[in-house]
């Protein structure tokens, strides 16, 4: 039992020393873009009457509300880095009910997944979402098993506190709900256990959901991406159509064997899973098609159960044959390679280097007023206003779209999300010339910086960017070390 527990004790810390690396890397977008939303707030209730965006995650913006201005960027990060940790532990406690090789395979999967790491070290309600979807899903099993309100208030709450994280809680009420209806309970105890998740949802889409919109300017994810990401980067498998297609036939397959497994031996939670996978595969398919902005992170809750059931058909297997020991090692040697890498690039990498750009335009501008137009409003004047703030003795201004005719900026940020594009060395917008400085990357779905400034244009060449994003003419340029 003493080993059981170091193990475990290991698996946690080295899932904190991952969060907590990643967390020191710079804010980026959206994370900001959630600061700015709350900046103009006279009262924390105004987080659920007043801004009304899909950015605004009320637990996390409560919890940076109330956190004030802070510099360094793991400060903001900490309500999920708490529990991102607590849903390796709690993960653990829920896969301990079979076998303690359960619990400690679930844990290496929580620990390592490249997702958990990354929505852990970012300041938005998609960890807290996962914590409280376990901690749930844990209060769920004793449905029926025990009397009391202590059982029923912790699901009301975890659920209520699901919804205020992220509105793709949604997946696991619904699964949940199903679950708890296919035991056929009285009314009046479907009723002690749902009143309050049901009563809350009246009101907070009463204040908040029915007024929702969409905010932000994306650059289209086509279903294949979605796909792809979604299948492929839980399991550490690369992102290609090929990792699709084995992340497809390896997931169906550990999927149905799990839940035939718990069918056959009166395990009722297969009811549960069926809807907790199902539902956000068909929103991602429907969605991915419709509108083409389908992340990962809209499918982490469900991904959080993918992963305890997999954990269960490996250990299952591992116990079964020499056969099924060699499948367990193998699954887990891809998996926290795949994963482990992406983890080590993240670390490295971080999500932009905005504050190493902005102090470099600091550097070569003379005076206090620095004026920086971009290709992208919304997300280059967000980073502008918090990382300007943090360059002393400077003041940053954005140049938007509409003003740059009459009024060009000295400098010019092209900005994308593609890792593979590679800026033209010039480029005209509104008709003034830029040329290239300097290129700021990023890992994974952030904002690479391309800056540019301006010069006067010549007579004999010819526009290469007018007013556009993704150049046909890529040309190879010299990166900022």
């Amino acid at each position: 039992m003493r080993i059981v527990a170091a193990a475990a004790l290991l698996l946690v810390i080295a899932g904190i020393a991952l969060r907590v690396a990643a967390s020191a890397t710079e804010l980026w977008q959206d994370e900001i873009w959630s600061l700015w939303l709350l900046h103009d707030l006279a009262s924390p209730i105004q987080i659920l009457t007043s801004i009304h965006h899909d950015n605004n995650h009320p637990i996390n913006s409560l919890f940076l509300y109330l956190l004030g201005d802070h510099r360094d960027c793991l400060t903001y990060r900490l309500l999920s880095l708490v529990t991102g940790t607590a849903s390796i532990l709690l993960a653990g406690v829920i896969a301990l009910r079979r076998s303690l090789l359960e619990a400690l395979t679930t844990m290496i999967l929580f620990s390592a997944s490249f997702l958990m790491v990354l929505y852990s070290s970012e300041a938005r309600g998609y960890m807290p979402a996962v914590f409280f979807a376990l901690l749930a899903f844990w209060a769920a099993r004793g449905y029926r098993d025990r009397g009391g309100l202590l059982g029923p208030l912790l699901f009301g709450l975890s659920v209520v506190l699901g919804f205020l994280s992220h509105l793709t809680f949604l997946f696991t009420y619904l699964a949940l709900a199903q679950w708890m209806l296919a035991k056929k309970a009285p009314l009046t105890e479907l009723l002690r256990w749902h009143a309050l998740p049901l009563g809350f949802l009246a009101a907070f889409c009463f204040l908040d959901v029915r007024y929702l919109h969409y905010g932000g300017v994306y650059e289209p994810i086509s279903l294949l991406r979605s796909l792809r990401e979604s299948i492929a980067l839980p399991l550490g498998l690369p992102d290609t159509s090929a990792g699709l297609v084995v992340g497809v036939g390896f997931s169906v397959a550990m999927v149905l064997s799990g839940l035939r497994a718990m069918r056959r031996s009166g395990d009722d939670e297969w009811a549960f899973y069926v809807t907790a996978l199902s539902a956000p595969a068909a929103v991602l398919i429907a969605v991915g098609i419709a509108l083409h902005i389908w992340f990962p992170r809209y499918a982490l809750v469900s991904i959080a159960f993918f992963y305890l059931l997999l954990a269960s058909v490996l250990s299952r297997q591992y116990r079964a044959s020499a056969a099924g020991k060699i499948l367990y090692v193998t699954v887990l040697l891809v998996f926290c390679f795949g994963n482990g890498w992406r983890n080590v690039r993240l670390v490295e990498g971080g999500r932009g280097r905005y504050l190493e750009a902005l102090s470099y335009l600091a550097g070569e501008s003379r005076g206090d007023a620095i004026r920086v137009a971009g290709s992208h409003d919304a997300s280059i004047s967000t980073l502008l206003w918090f990382y300007g703030q943090r360059i002393p003795g400077k003041h940053f201004s954005y140049v938007a779209e509409a003003e740059r005719s009459t009024a060009p900026a000295p400098w010019f940020i092209l900005t994308t999300q593609a890792s593979d594009y590679v800026p033209d060395y010039t480029l005209v917008v509104s008709g003034h010339a830029y040329t290239f400085q300097r290129a700021y990357d990023c890992f994974t779905s952030c904002y690479r910086w391309f800056v540019y400034r301006e010069t006067p244009p010549r007579r004999s060449a010819a526009p290469i960017l007018q007013d556009r994003l993704v150049s046909d003419h890529p040309r190879s340029v010299a990166r900022a070390s």
